[in-house]
């Protein structure tokens, strides 16, 4: 059962896979200058337990609303790169 995932100063190229929001039990995502760019998907508001999302410093182009229900998230790094329409 996977609760943290660490991905963050790396050089990816692409966005962040959808299956992200099949780990139930994740509670801290930073994937802060990864490199990656793209769509944020719209499933991970389905990360319930997720408290800590940190993004920051890569090339996003949507803020999804979703992420409205993640209720538990209490830190959210979201400076970007490229404008993100919020």
């Amino acid at each position: 059962m996977l609760q943290r995932l660490f991905i963050d100063n790396n050089q990816f190229t692409g966005s962040l896979p959808y299956s992200i929001n099949n780990l139930e039990n994740l509670t801290i995502l930073d994937a802060h200058s990864a490199g990656l760019k793209g769509q944020i998907p719209l499933g991970y508001g389905e990360c319930k337990k997720l408290n800590y999302l940190d993004i920051y410093f890569n090339q996003f182009v949507n803020l999804p609303p979703q992420l409205g229900n993640c209720t538990n998230l209490d830190q959210f790094a979201v400076v970007d790169e490229s404008p993100l329409p919020l």
